[in-house]
């Protein structure tokens, strides 16, 4: 199911102090943050993957924290719904939403991590009904005042598949242009192996979602633990540095 890992997520409540802590930490340069109303994104690169500073709501009392982590399908979005029926992973139907500037497609997944975005989850068919339905859906999510309800509850974490229109798209080719100009910053970071997780043994979900196609996609490792989480980022860089750890809130990179 999974082509690659799109992109990883940093909650914060405040996008402009981290953007500026990640580039003061490691050298690099962040895009400037974008205000959508109800939430504020930076979306930076680490050559094989982006990461999202992410402002949901508006929740001020909390460090930021890595919240969720977005894939790329292997197949079209609607297409999708049949593998994660098969294999018994609740989801979102396909719900597109848009902005003046860019518009993107999710399909959320339920049960991976702990107290996950709420929705409306359920195994969902690719059926006519369900089509009309998501239009339905994305029309409403054109209205501030329920896009506003929606963020009151943003849950502790996020895990779905994306698909983006082609202006995202550049806007992600340009990171990756600002990131080669750097050479990988400070570390001279070659991208990120791994986005570790923490998972209950009772937890199957993830076996069943499958690894990424792609050999130069982000990995998933996971450790054992009595919590559903998403622990922390592993950067390769050019050369060693003994798995030393910068902690950005709680944020945790490890540097190998």
């Amino acid at each position: 199911m999974i082509q690659r890992i799109d992109h990883i997520i940093i909650l914060t409540p405040d996008p402009y102090e981290t953007s500026q802590q990640i580039e003061e930490a490691f050298g690099l340069v962040v895009p400037p943050v974008m205000e959508f109303g109800m939430f504020s994104s930076a979306m930076f690169t680490f050559c094989n993957v982006n990461i999202e500073v992410l402002k949901l709501g508006d929740k001020q009392s909390f460090k930021p924290y890595l919240y969720g982590v977005a894939f790329e399908a292997n197949k079209q979005t609607w297409e999708l719904l049949e593998d994660l029926k098969q294999a018994n992973i609740e989801h979102t139907l396909p719900i597109k939403q848009s902005t003046q500037m860019v518009s993107w497609t999710n399909v959320m997944l339920k049960g991976l991590l702990d107290k996950e975005m709420p929705s409306s989850y359920s195994m969902q068919k690719n059926t006519t009904f369900n089509r009309y339905l998501a239009k339905f859906f994305e029309k409403l999510m054109g209205y501030d005042f329920v896009v506003k309800s929606l963020m009151k509850d943003v849950g502790e974490s996020m895990v779905f598949f994306c698909s983006y229109d082609e202006r995202i798209k550049a806007y992600q080719e340009y990171s990756q242009k600002v990131f080669s100009a750097l050479s990988g910053g400070r570390y001279r970071f070659k991208g990120v192996e791994s986005i570790i997780i923490e998972k209950e043994k009772s937890n199957t979900l993830w076996e069943r979602l499958g690894t990424p196609e792609d050999e130069d996609s982000v990995q998933l490792a996971f450790k054992e633990s009595n919590k559903n989480r998403l622990h922390s980022i592993v950067l390769q860089a050019e050369k060693n540095y003994d798995n030393k750890e910068i902690m950005i809130g709680d944020v945790r990179f490890i540097i190998k």
